[in-house]
């Protein structure tokens, strides 16, 4: 009876031993989503944004992509001092984007992309202005 005790403790022990590593190893890949969400795309066509609100966590990575033939502009923010940058500066810059800066993306060529980490909480709004015709069109991003 003493044998069957101590294996049925036993059995008890190791069976909570393995259901805590696998807890930890849940956790960690928890933490590893939580830092680095899955990025997100936003396609810009002739027939425009294909989405204008994105709800985003922080540190997500936001992709534009430009599938139209001709250039675009991006404006985050709106104001007189807006600061124009480059696609290839932007990212290099360490520039932390924040939703009352003001920043305008200078030409992202035709099947180019802009792509930005959104690490500050906010709703971010922007405008994309399609070089060479009379158009605009407007996206928000909500980082929670």
């Amino acid at each position: 009876m003493r044998g069957i005790c101590f294996l049925t403790i036993a059995n008890m022990i190791v069976s909570s031993f393995f259901l805590l590593t696998q807890s930890v190893a849940v956790a960690d890949n928890f933490k590893i989503q939580r830092l680095f969400p899955t990025p997100r795309m936003i396609m810009i066509s002739d027939r425009g944004l294909d989405t204008h609100i994105l709800s985003i966590g922080r540190y997500t990575e936001v992709t534009w992509i430009n599938d139209l033939n001709t250039p675009i502009k991006i404006e985050f923010g709106q104001g007189s001092n807006c600061k124009e940058i480059s696609t290839a500066a932007f990212p290099a810059l360490g520039i932390r984007m924040q939703p009352d800066k003001c920043f305008k993306i200078s030409s992202i060529p035709p099947k180019g992309t802009l792509r930005f980490r959104f690490s500050e909480f906010g709703d971010y709004k922007y405008e994309v202005e399609y070089v060479g015709k009379c158009e605009t069109d407007h996206g928000e991003l909500q980082v929670f």
